[in-house]
């Protein structure tokens, strides 16, 4: 009988472990990943955004620069991979071109949206760093409105 109450924590012990392994197993591989995201300005205007995302203003004919540390799910670092900063904004996403025409509701997922990672012209330059940039043009401006 006490041989057979030693074979039954045996064999929980054994339950036990192997039940830490598959779940062990199961988990996803998770890494650190830096984004260097760079917003070019090819326009002759200002572009900025409502308060709270002035850091991502670009001034006429300059870049800014915004770098990102995040955690990263999978086997390997890829572009696609990346959020966008502010992608998931919750409110009504407007830019301003000197504040005099706007491109409203800017949605993540539009075509030529900045909030979208396929924008994004993405070079690696370095093991788990991309460089990802965006870039306004004169199209851009010239799908904005003018707002009175």
């Amino acid at each position: 009988m006490e041989q057979n109450n030693m074979l039954k924590h045996y064999l929980t012990i054994g339950f036990i472990i192997s039940l830490i392994a598959i779940i062990g197993s199961c988990k996803d591989d998770y890494y650190d990943q830096i984004g260097e995201f760079y917003y070019v300005n090819e326009t002759n205007y200002s572009i900025t955004y409502e308060t709270g995302l002035s850091e991502f203003n670009v001034a006429p004919k300059s870049t800014t620069v915004f770098k990102e540390k995040t955690r990263g799910v999978g086997k390997e670092v890829i572009a696609s991979n990346y959020n966008v900063p502010r992608a998931h904004y919750g409110r009504e996403f407007t830019i301003k071109f000197n504040n005099v025409k706007y491109l409203i509701n800017v949605k993540e997922f539009d075509i030529n949206s900045v909030r979208n990672i396929k924008n994004f012209v993405a070079e690696k330059i370095g093991e788990n760093n991309y460089k990802l940039t965006y870039t306004f043009t004169e199209a851009d401006y010239n799908r904005a409105v003018t707002c009175p």
